[in-house]
């Protein structure tokens, strides 16, 4: 759970997922392994469309981006990487299909391995990342 308090306090959607975890224990990712929160859109558009149940669902499925949870002590070291690639609390970008699903809380959450983080981004909502 102390991964989760090193989130900044100062991004909504890094708030969000604290809350979300608040008192849950979370999985420590082992050897090359990093747990990621899936980024969920907010249910209303900048514009004011209301988003369907089923369009916040693909979330789960679809998710392209998340939020750095915790990193297994063996993550990012090896002659292929020349240092981290991202740290707790960063947010990420990865393939829709890759490591494994898993929701605590009710939320989407993934464990990849290393070789999965492809980017870092500033915020959560700085690209959009589509389909």
């Amino acid at each position: 759970m102390a991964a989760v308090n090193k989130i900044s306090t100062v991004d909504p959607a890094a708030d969000a997922i604290r809350e979300a975890l608040k008192g849950f224990q979370l999985p420590e990712p082992q050897g090359w392994n990093l747990l990621i929160a899936v980024y969920q859109r907010p249910g209303k558009t900048a514009g004011g469309i209301i988003l369907t149940d089923n369009q916040l669902a693909e979330d789960d499925y679809q998710g392209k981006h998340g939020l750095v949870l915790s990193i297994g002590p063996d993550a990012f070291q090896g002659p292929k990487f020349s240092g981290p690639r991202c740290k707790v609390g960063d947010w990420v970008l990865f393939g829709v299909r890759d490591g494994l699903r898993i929701k605590i809380n009710g939320w989407p959450m993934r464990v990849l391995p290393d070789t999965s983080i492809l980017a870092t981004m500033a915020t959560a909502t700085s690209i959009d990342v589509a389909a």
